[in-house]
């Protein structure tokens, strides 16, 4: 695959596709995509920058390069070798380590990967990986999207765990930060035109009914770009760092959400929640990348 962006021919292949699913004891395999040293194209990365409200500088914003990896795995999952349908799947968690800040000007390498299915209490969970090397060849910055593809309820095995616990609605006190956003669904179509995430959920009110949902959904990834833009902006990027969450309630567009982060540990304790804070859409963790962690 030469390039990061979805084409037209995967989209149909991942809204036409009739995979056989994992019944019988199947399983997913190990796919991998690579994408050759590119330079981030400058008007993406400024709509990016505009979309989860960073300002301008020197280097791309921590959410970037998922946005490259995007095309790559579909492109993956779209592969005659992959047994779900990619429409049937759900991001439910999301790591991110960074090694150090990246350039906008610098060429960088991808290579994404479909890695370690294990049985959850709701089904199956899988991983889509990616990792960027500079041109030293040294991985400089990787993810991990944990899918989930829903099933009859198993037992929970440990790798179901929640990256966090919820703090709830009542969290107050010194050292807490607050802010209220209201989000538009044109957010959620100027994310998929960065992103390449097309998928109908994110669209329109009538593309979203077709899947069960009352109204567009914003992106998971936005709302995790949006609140790393406030807590670690690329100005402040120095030292290697991890940003981990899990996706809770989707955000139903438009909508107005309550973002909190306090300190915790040696780290800020994150959470994306409804107005009134009752319900959360997402809670996570920034913290220094320990040498455990790489």
């Amino acid at each position: 695959m030469s390039g990061g962006t979805p084409g037209p021919i995967d989209y149909l292949k991942a809204l036409t596709a009739k995979k056989p699913g994992l019944a019988g004891g199947a399983s997913i395999p190990r796919l991998v995509t690579t994408l050759p040293p590119r330079v981030a194209p400058a008007r993406r990365v400024r709509e990016l920058r505009e979309l989860v409200g960073e300002g301008d500088g020197s280097h791309l914003p921590l959410i970037w390069p998922h946005a490259v990896a995007f095309g790559a795995h579909l492109h993956n999952m779209v592969d005659r070798a992959f047994p779900l349908n990619p429409m049937g799947v759900v991001h439910v968690r999301n790591l991110i380590r960074q090694r150090r800040p990246l350039r906008a000007d610098e060429l960088l390498a991808y290579r994404c990967s479909v890695e370690g299915q294990r049985v959850v209490e709701k089904g199956h969970e899988f991983d889509l990986v990616a990792e960027v090397e500079d041109q030293t060849g040294t991985v400089v910055w990787s993810s991990v999207s944990t899918m989930l593809a829903r099933g009859p309820k198993k037992r929970r095995s440990p790798a179901g765990k929640e990256a966090t616990k919820d703090a709830g609605p009542a969290l107050t006190g010194p050292g807490v930060s607050t802010e209220t956003w209201d989000v538009e669904p044109a957010t959620a179509r100027r994310f998929g035109a960065v992103s390449g995430d097309f998928n109908p959920i994110h669209l329109w009110a009538w593309s979203a009914r077709l899947f069960g949902f009352s109204a567009p959904l914003a992106h998971g990834m936005w709302t995790l770009g949006r609140i790393a833009a406030r807590v670690a902006p690329a100005a402040a990027q120095k030292d290697p760092l991890e940003l981990r969450c899990e996706f809770k309630l989707p955000i139903l567009l438009p909508a107005r959400i309550q973002a909190r982060w306090w300190p915790e540990d040696s780290g800020l304790a994150l959470r994306v929640a409804d107005e009134a804070g009752d319900k959360p859409h997402l809670i996570g963790r920034l913290a220094p990348l320990t040498p455990q962690g790489d």
